[in-house]
């Protein structure tokens, strides 16, 4: 399941991706990061683990959104901090086996800040962010031939630049990348 919440109108507007399957699963939508930190503590106690986030804003508040299905492995969230302290975890988790799955970047008070989902893993990864499309398609490419797939990427404006934020783990399988398109 993937969301994409739509920040162009008030009313926002939310799309969905799904596929089949009987495991376990749950939607948490439209509630305030103290509530969906206290869901994802009480899911993962029963076995669930986050598998897409996202994050808009309402007025004044900024809300969350979460999607589960059934896991046990290891798993961590880290959500709210700028860039710095984003890439010091995201290297402080690689060496507890903990690999980055999600993220996502929003400004709030007029500061980007990023979240992660990460899940358990020892295999090769890579993040890559703060690029332009040229730079990340090229990242893109060097990173296919290592072996390395694109799990997950992020989109957003910075003054009239667009940038990309992109996180790699280990695969062989076939992929295809296309972007920027009408």
């Amino acid at each position: 399941m993937f969301l994409f919440p739509s920040a162009a109108t008030a009313q926002d507007a939310f799309a969905g991706v799904w596929r089949s399957g009987n495991d376990a699963h749950y939607l948490w939508a439209g509630v305030d990061w103290n509530s969906f930190n206290a869901k994802w503590e009480e899911l993962s106690k029963q076995n669930l683990r986050l598998v897409d986030v996202a994050t808009y804003g309402e007025g004044s508040q900024r809300k969350y959104v979460g999607v589960w299905r059934g896991g046990s492995d290891a798993h961590f969230l880290w959500a709210g901090v700028d860039w710095n302290n984003f890439n010091a975890k995201w290297q402080e988790l690689a060496k507890q086996n903990l690999r980055l799955t999600i993220v996502r970047t929003y400004v709030e008070g007029g500061q980007r800040k990023y979240i992660g989902v990460w899940r358990g893993g020892s295999d090769a990864h890579f993040l890559w962010a703060g690029v332009d499309w040229n730079s990340f398609n090229a990242k893109w490419e060097e990173l296919s031939k290592q072996g390395l797939r694109l799990v997950d990427m992020e989109t957003y404006m910075e003054g009239n630049s667009r940038k990309y934020i992109g996180v790699w783990r280990a695969g062989n399988d076939a992929h295809y990348l296309w972007a920027g398109v009408d």
